[in-house]
């Protein structure tokens, strides 16, 4: 099926537009791999292929935000370090079990929990706008949770993100666009580390990726200026909604399947 629809045009027209939101999406902190992954996969390839692509092919999209953000001087550079090397642990770990885990039972907590924090963040008019005090403990909270997360993220992360601004942001007291943008350079290592599990085990569609590797650097480049230019009060509501949208994506899928 899928070198079928290699042949034709329209489907390359049409993951291009995808893979350019996906990027948006991406770079403002929201999950685009939930839109990008089920269309992958209802042309037919496989679901560890269709997430070794996605993984490779967002490496552009992580690259250009990790820069625009660290020109624009979003990141806190304290915190980066200890999270890119926890998400170098943490992915490799997730991709390594990648083929051992049955993410359906995952994801109906994720969706949950999504759904209890957006409200949650939402009614609070000062989370993710004003930085916040924290404590030693509230921290190794903070990084312990962020670990998790990027295990979660190595085998395919949907709605990750949003949990690890609202984990930066609630245990490390940073602002909304500050969470996010400290935690794109830590994506960018999560993404090669997990890439690279998944070529050694064959499981990259070159050709696609090519495309998709072109849209969403161009989406991401995008999408992080518009972060920036809307400054935490966007970048909040924007996780916000994508929260909502994703949790109760995730809650339907998983009911969907029985």
């Amino acid at each position: 099926m899928l070198q079928e629809l290699y042949n034709h045009e329209y489907y390359w027209v049409i993951i291009s537009i995808i893979s350019f939101f996906t990027g948006i999406i991406g770079a403002m902190g929201g999950s685009g791999a939930l839109i990008l992954t089920p269309v992958m996969m209802i042309t037919g390839m496989p679901a560890q292929m269709a997430i070794g692509t996605l993984k490779l092919s967002s490496l552009g999209m992580w690259t250009i935000a990790a820069l625009k953000f660290k020109q624009a001087d979003k990141i806190d550079k304290t915190l980066a370090l200890p999270l890119c090397l926890l998400a170098v642990l943490g992915g490799g770990i997730g991709a390594a079990i990648a083929n051992n885990i049955d993410e359906k039972f995952i994801y109906p907590v994720i969706g949950a929990v999504l759904l209890i924090l957006a409200p949650l963040g939402l009614m609070n008019r000062k989370f993710g706008i004003e930085t916040i005090e924290t404590t030693s403990l509230k921290r190794i909270i903070g990084f312990t949770l962020f670990f998790l997360v990027m295990i979660f993220g190595g085998f395919f992360g949907g709605g990750a993100g949003l949990l690890v601004v609202y984990t930066l942001v609630g245990f490390m007291g940073l602002t909304a666009l500050q969470a996010h943008a400290t935690d794109t350079p830590a994506w960018l290592l999560l993404a090669i580390v997990s890439s690279a599990v998944f070529v050694l085990n064959d499981n990259i569609d070159y050709r696609l990726c090519a495309e998709l590797f072109t849209g969403m650097t161009a989406g991401g480049w995008l999408g992080t200026h518009l972060a920036i230019k809307g400054g935490d009060r966007i970048v909040k509501i924007f996780v916000s909604l994508s929260s909502i949208l994703i949790g109760v994506k995730l809650l339907w899928d998983y009911i969907a399947s029985f």
